[in-house]
C-alpha cells in the first residue's frame, strides 16, 4: 500500500470512528498518543505517517547545539505532549509542560501516563503571559489552534514564565498561537541566562495578539542570533533580522531558534 493509500485508509477509519468513539490511540515514533476523533488537526497524528512537526523542529535545533546540557526542557503550549515526549527521547532529564486548554490538558496527562513519563514531566494547566491573573481562551478553531482571547471561550489561569520555572532551564520551546511576545516578556529572569529558545513565528497570529512590533526588541534583550529552522540550508543571522523574517513569513509561518553566539 502506498503512502497516499495508507493516509486515505486511516482518514476513512478516523471518520468512521467518530460516530462510535471519542478517542483513538495512535503510535508515532514509538510513542502512544490519545487522539480525539472530532479534531481533524490532531487527527493528523493518526492519519499521517511522517514524523510530527514538533519532533522534527526539536531535533533540528538540537543538531545545531551539540554541547547543550540536557537537564530541564520547558514546553510552553505543550498541547497533547508531542514535543515533551520527544524531548525525553532526545535525552532531557525532565520537562515542564504548560498547556492551558482543559480538554487538551487531559489528553496531555493521558499521554504521559501511556508513555510512563509521569515521573519526569510536570504538567501545568496554565496560560503564560506578561501578567498573572485570568483570561479566556478561544478553542473554536480546534484544540491545536487555541488562542488567548479576552472576549470568549473558557476561563484559564494565567501566570508568568518567571513564576512557574524554578531554577535554570536548559531549553525553551514556545508555541503560544500568537501570544509569544507576552510569554517572553513575562520571562525576563529565565531568558537572562541565554537559554536556547525555539518559538513559532506566525505574523498573522502575532498581529491578532497586538504586539508583533515588539518581538525583535524582546529577543534582542537576551539573544544575539536566530536561525530559521524550516530552512534546512539556513544559517544563524543577527537577531536584528527578525524584523525581516517577520515580513518574509507573512501569510505563512516558521520556527526560529534564538541563542547567544560569540
Amino acid at each position: 500500500m502506498s503512502t497516499d493509500e495508507l493516509r486515505a485508509s486511516r482518514a476513512r477509519f478516523l471518520e468512521f470512528a467518530r460516530d462510535f468513539v471519542p478517542y483513538v490511540v495512535a503510535e508515532r515514533d514509538g510513542l502512544l498518543f490519545v487522539i480525539p476523533t472530532d479534531d481533524p488537526t490532531l487527527g493528523k497524528l493518526f492519519v499521517r505517517r511522517e514524523k510530527h512537526k514538533e519532533r522534527s523542529v526539536l531535533l533540528r535545533a538540537l543538531e545545531l547545539l551539540p554541547d547543550l546540557r540536557r537537564g530541564t526542557f520547558v514546553d510552553v503550549g505543550a498541547n497533547v505532549g508531542t514535543a515533551a515526549l520527544a524531548a525525553l527521547g532526545a535525552g532531557f532529564e525532565r520537562v515542564i509542560a504548560i498547556e492551558p486548554v482543559s480538554r487538551t490538558f487531559r489528553l496531555l496527562r493521558a499521554n504521559l501516563a501511556l508513555n510512563d513519563a509521569e515521573d519526569v514531566v510536570r504538567p501545568l494547566r496554565l496560560a503564560l503571559s506578561d501578567e498573572s491573573g485570568t483570561m479566556r481562551i478561544d478553542v473554536a478553531a480546534g484544540l491545536r489552534k487555541a488562542r488567548l482571547d479576552a472576549t470568549g471561550g473558557e476561563e484559564v489561569e494565567v501566570a508568568r514564565l518567571d513564576d512557574v520555572v524554578d531554577g535554570e532551564a536548559d531549553f525553551l520551546l514556545v508555541d503560544a498561537e500568537g501570544h509569544e511576545v507576552q510569554v517572553l516578556a513575562g520571562g525576563q529572569r529565565v531568558l537572562s541566562t541565554g537559554v536556547p529558545l525555539v518559538l513559532e513565528l506566525n505574523p498573522k497570529l502575532l498581529e491578532l495578539a497586538g504586539r508583533i512590533g515588539e518581538l525583535p526588541a524582546v529577543l534582542a534583550q537576551h539573544y544575539t542570533h536566530v536561525l530559521d529552522l524550516r530552512d534546512r540550508g539556513g544559517e544563524f543571522v543577527p537577531v536584528a533580522e527578525v524584523a525581516r523574517l517577520t515580513e518574509e513569513y507573512r501569510g505563512r509561518s516558521t520556527d526560529l531558534l534564538a541563542c547567544r553566539r560569540a
